[in-house]
């Protein structure tokens, strides 16, 4: 059975280059009034991108596999050699001390950029799942918080509540008097407007209230 070629795209590993996933510069390398001038990528545009080195480095094939260590290195001796780094690039990203080893260095750009654009989708990962983790715990502090409140106060409020539900139950009944006191008082005024429009309106008929 033939073995399947491997991805020259991860030649490098990011988690080597950069242990900490927030120490990989940020995709693409750009200087400062380049970066305020140009939109922001994103996710998708290096995904995009990454997709595109693979493809070139690999001469389109796309069932491929990460390289053996040995693999990987051997792919370095053939790429790259001690040297001047050909341009400020290679030295962000921390390969000052090497250059193509050919005259034609596009592999070896494009392997390099491949292993940046790696680390930065890493980078993203790291953060989104610090962002989430982040939430996760606002989210059991609250929750907490919420428990610990009741906990630490239930009991004195209870004392309290009880403390005052006669001075409660006075007030309801307060309220409750002066609700049908001034109801009373509206069905009186009510009567007597009522009765003072029937006796006229009797009296214009030629008829007689009925006796209360």
């Amino acid at each position: 059975m033939s073995v399947k070629p491997f991805d020259l795209a991860m030649t490098f590993d990011p988690e080597v280059l950069w242990p900490d996933a927030n120490d990989c510069p940020d995709w693409p390398l750009m200087d400062e009034n380049s970066r305020r001038m140009n939109p922001s990528f994103s996710r998708f545009d290096a995904e995009n991108r990454l997709k595109r080195l693979r493809y070139m480095l690999n001469k389109g094939t796309e069932d491929l596999r990460p390289p053996t260590k040995a693999e990987a290195e051997q792919a370095k001796e053939l790429l790259f050699e001690a040297g001047t780094a050909p341009n400020w690039r290679w030295v962000a990203l921390g390969f000052k001390g090497m250059r193509p080893a050919r005259r034609d260095n596009d592999a070896a750009e494009m392997v390099l950029e491949a292993v940046h654009v790696r680390g930065w989708l890493r980078k993203l990962d790291e953060r989104a799942a610090s962002a989430a983790k982040a939430t996760a715990a606002r989210e059991q502090d609250r929750l907490k918080f919420a428990v610990s409140t009741y906990v630490d106060n239930v009991e004195g409020l209870k004392a309290e509540l009880a403390s005052l539900e006669e001075a409660a139950a006075r007030h309801a009944q307060r309220a409750a008097d002066e609700q049908a006191f001034n109801r009373a008082n509206a069905i009186r005024q009510s009567l007597q407007w009522d009765r003072s429009a029937a006796v006229v309106a009797a009296k214009q008929l030629g008829i007689e209230l009925p006796a209360e």
